[in-house]
């Protein structure tokens, strides 16, 4: 058995779906061989439900468990990568939205400790401070294309925005299964009548 990630277009661009698909190889009436759908499931399920594990086997199911260990994995460290790839992005749209006035809708005390362990782990990283010029610091405003961009071309493949859009609807489709998941144990508990 096959398994992948569904996928979808918007105006000719790829992105990954909330399902994973398996895929069953089989030989048709003609000789030439052809895949069949056999499941679909929430990629973000953290296994698969009764009714999609009956209708395979054993092995298929030994099968899922490497290829989901692998995506999780991946998913992961996508999300990773993407959160430190727009570091200097967020932090540079944070300070300009707080010099101009504007003020979080909720508590931020957690962010004096997440700056000083991100300060902490860029040292790790040996990412070191670059050494401040002599004098007083200069106020320059930020060049286009350095985090002064308001509206990017989110559907230009390959480009930071795509990224970045794409790093939104990986976290949209896992809080809409989350709120599924939610949702299904709330049916659960309600009294049966």
């Amino acid at each position: 058995m096959h398994f992948k990630v569904s996928e979808y277009q918007i105006k000719g661009q790829k992105f990954k779906g909330s399902t994973i698909v398996g895929l069953r190889t089989i030989v048709k009436e003609n000789g030439k061989f052809g895949q069949k759908k056999i499941i679909s499931v929430d990629r973000f399920a953290p296994d698969l439900p009764q009714a999609e594990r009956a209708l395979i086997d054993d092995a298929e199911y030994r099968q899922y468990l490497v290829f989901k260990e692998k995506h999780d994995q991946k998913f992961r460290e996508d999300q990773l990568q993407m959160a430190v790839n727009y570091l200097t992005t967020a932090l540079l749209s944070a300070t300009k939205g707080l010099k101009e006035g504007l003020r979080p809708s909720q508590d931020i005390s957690g962010a004096w400790s997440a700056l000083d362990g991100l300060t902490a782990a860029l040292q790790v990283a040996d990412l070191v401070r670059p050494k401040r010029p002599r004098g007083r610091p200069v106020s320059e405003p930020i060049a286009e294309g350095e985090g002064n961009d308001l509206i990017p071309n989110l559907l230009e493949q390959g480009t930071d925005s795509h990224k970045l859009l794409q790093f939104l609807l990986n976290k949209l489709n896992y809080a809409n299964h989350m709120i599924k998941q939610l949702q299904a144990e709330l049916e659960q508990l309600k009294p049966k009548e």
